[in-house]
């Protein structure tokens, strides 16, 4: 075997193994959300065409060789998944529509017509350059190479970078992983093309693809990017180095074994194949420790920007506190109303930096008895003019009269309906609808809050209360948040023997959150 095609073999091998990593990684992370399902799907068509370049190119009879090589047509519908997955992360699945559908049927034709016509796709492959056999195209291969390698992925680029330069920083963040990979990646990956047309260009570059490829688009899907994107993208990259040089290590021990056998016959046999899994055991611990570090970076942004945070608003209080005894009687309700809006901030801030802690640290100084549908009725009345802005309808329906005592921290439940309500207007569109209601139950008093807002897409209601998480539909229609307050809110009523949970029967059809409180006896 020459060695060029030695080290072709050994870079298909390392790409899949990478996308078999990066591909059961971000599918594992979320296995009902579409760009996770997509992008391991893609994975998986990489694998087979991997594989079958290594079968086909290393076989000297060029009716099997052929045979092997005709999976590679698995180049269809992969392109297709992978651009399914982006356009998810692009938050364009419904604008997008129209083209999803346009390249799924397209992709579907194509793919018959070369099963049912294998001679349109691939003929008997031939002796080039250093491989014993390689492509030799059909009369339509060449439509393959146009549509999937051409046009799909110069217009996904292109709706990329129209999508970035519209988005808020951390969405930019993310999309940079994607427009590097697809730049970088497809760009690697398009060096197997001249050869197959006769043009003598050596296609070895190209076996080491997916690794420049999957490894920024896999972060770019399972992380939100609130670290600086200079640290990630280079521990992308020098992750995806480790992971090759690795795995290469692996191969040559395994190389060494078979090798040191021959030449030793009663060399233990177990010896080798121990310190190749012990080198991929550390390699897949240190892999994930990596991954773990950026949950931990997102932790220390909120650390930092709470602590920030806090200065300017004591100052304000303390500013304000002076202003009280200034004002004429006529502004005193504007300063009291500064006062009450300082607080609030002040006691969210103190919440927030709880996301950075294992968990939260109420004082139970604080926690005193207090009536739930009073506390909710003076949310209501004044979310009004926030709802008014918008010309959302505030309605209650079914607030008892009677009070419900419950046990809590006052300030951080009236943060967890501020949360609700604030939710339920912001994403509701103009002219919508918000329904408050509670029931009083013997055991427990339950709240609702529902909208006619963007609603919850079936495959994104499980992550609703995930740290950080926010639906697709959620970060178009407001780019400046951040995906941790249903997290907060989860926090503390579960702290107080309570739960929280949400309802939607699908993107557009509004939402409705529920929280249930036990009654004090």
């Amino acid at each position: 075997m020459e060695l060029q095609l030695l080290f072709h073999n050994i870079g298909y091998i390392l790409s899949a193994l990478t996308a078999l990593y990066s591909g059961l990684f971000v599918y594992l992370k979320d296995r009902k959300n579409t760009t996770n399902i997509m992008f391991g799907l893609a994975s998986l068509g990489i694998i087979v065409y991997c594989i079958s370049r290594v079968i086909g190119l290393n076989i000297a009879d060029p009716t099997i060789s052929r045979w092997a090589l005709m999976f590679n047509m698995v180049t269809i519908p992969l392109t297709i998944f992978m651009v399914h997955s982006v356009i998810s992360i692009l938050g364009k699945i419904k604008s997008q529509k129209p083209f999803l559908i346009t390249i799924y049927v397209t992709g579907a034709i194509l793919l018959i017509i070369y099963i049912v016509f294998p001679d349109s796709f691939l003929l008997l492959p031939q002796h080039k350059l250093y491989f014993l056999n390689y492509f030799v195209p059909g009369n339509l291969h060449w439509l393959m190479n146009l549509i999937f390698n051409l046009i799909i992925p110069a217009y996904l680029v292109a709706l990329t970078f129209i999508v970035y330069r519209h988005s808020d920083w951390t969405m930019k963040n993310r999309l940079k992983y994607v427009l590097f990979s697809y730049v970088a990646g497809y760009g690697l990956g398009a060096l197997v093309i001249p050869l197959v047309y006769g043009i003598e260009i050596d296609p070895i570059l190209a076996a080491f693809f997916v690794p420049i490829y999957a490894i920024p688009l896999s972060y770019a899907i399972v992380q939100y990017n609130l670290m600086d994107i200079s640290i990630v993208a280079k521990r992308a990259f020098y992750l995806a180095i480790m992971v090759g040089i690795s795995s290469f290590g692996i191969f040559l021990i395994g190389m060494f074994d078979n090798a040191l056998i021959r030449i030793v016959p009663n060399f233990p046999v177990i010896v080798l194949p121990f310190l190749a899994g012990t080198l991929a055991t550390g390699i897949g611990f240190y892999i994930w420790n990596k991954f773990q570090q950026s949950e931990t970076l997102k932790y220390e942004f909120v650390k930092i920007m709470t602590h920030k945070l806090r200065t300017p608003l004591t100052s304000i209080r303390w500013s304000v506190e002076d202003l009280s005894s200034m004002v004429p009687e006529s502004g005193k309700k504007d300063v009291s109303n500064i006062q009450t809006s300082v607080s609030r901030l002040v006691e969210l801030t103190n919440i927030l930096s709880g996301v950075s802690a294992d968990n939260q640290n109420i004082n139970t100084s604080h926690i005193e008895n207090v009536d739930f549908v009073a506390m909710c009725r003076d949310l209501v009345n004044a979310h009004l003019g926030q709802a008014g802005t918008k010309n959302i309808t505030v309605d209650t329906v079914g607030i008892p009269t009677e009070p419900a005592m419950i046990r809590v921290h006052v300030n951080r439940l009236i943060s967890v309906v501020e949360i609700l309500l604030d939710n339920a207007i912001i994403y509701t569109p103009k002219g919508g609808k918000v329904t408050v209601s509670i029931q009083h139950g013997d055991r427990d008093v339950v709240l609702s809050v529902a909208d006619t807002g963007i609603g919850i897409a079936k495959n994104e209601i499980h992550n609703m209360f995930s740290n950080f998480y926010r639906t697709e539909t959620a970060r178009n229609q407001n780019t400046e948040g951040v995906g941790v307050g249903l997290n907060i809110a989860k926090s503390i009523v579960e702290r107080f023997g309570g739960r929280i949970w949400v309802k939607s029967e699908g993107t557009d059809k509004g939402s409705t959150f529920f929280v249930s409180l036990p009654i004090v006896r």
